[in-house]
């Protein structure tokens, strides 16, 4: 199910700015940015309980759409990290060049609004600078929700932005610095133009 367009950059604009504040307002009283212990074992289960409330706001089946998706990251995790890390790069790359050739997105104002519509996340950039970005996701597609696994998760995300800034501005590497899978609130990129 698609989700629909005509309000949704408002939307989305308005649950960033609800986001941005309750991490500023929660990092504010958070030592080293993390609010939760890391859990001991992972298991199936802990993949499938997304904590969305935008996406499950617009879309009641959105938490089968996640399940679908984090199935597919906790089976590769039986792979090893780099053939994760891989596959999931690579795929958030081909769809982040998708939306460019497909002219979905043509500049950095269709950012959000386009990851919003595909469930992606809700994309903030942060700070922008002629050779870096600061990008967090809110309600990510991969990990929100998730108990601090010790281990972030977001690789698909990054391949994504990465397609995309590449595109849009140039050859970049896209370094995950926060996860919701680490503890974090939100997940966090950086992202370096070469």
């Amino acid at each position: 199910m698609e989700l629909k367009t005509d309000s949704l950059e408002e939307e989305v604009r308005d649950a960033v700015k609800k986001w941005r504040f309750r991490v500023l307002e929660k990092s504010s009283r958070l030592e080293n940015g993390r609010d939760r212990s890391k859990v001991r074992e992972i298991s199936f289960n802990m993949f499938s309980t997304p904590f969305r409330p935008f996406f499950r706001k617009l879309d009641s089946n959105d938490t089968i759409y996640v399940s679908t998706h984090r199935a597919f990251i906790y089976g590769l995790r039986k792979c090893g990290s780099s053939t994760r890390a891989l596959v999931l790069r690579t795929s958030g790359y081909d769809l982040g060049k998708h939306f460019i050739q497909s002219r979905e997105i043509r500049n950095l104002d269709d950012v959000p609004k386009v990851l919003a519509k595909h469930r992606i996340g809700l994309v903030d950039i942060v700070r922008e600078s002629i050779d870096r970005f600061v990008v967090h996701i809110y309600e990510c597609l991969s990990c929100s929700g998730l108990p601090n696994l010790g281990e972030s998760l977001c690789d698909f995300e990054a391949g994504v932005l990465q397609g995309v800034f590449e595109a849009l501005i140039g050859k970049n590497i896209v370094i995950e610095k926060q996860c919701w899978a680490l503890g974090n609130a939100y997940c966090g990129f950086e992202i370096i133009f070469l």
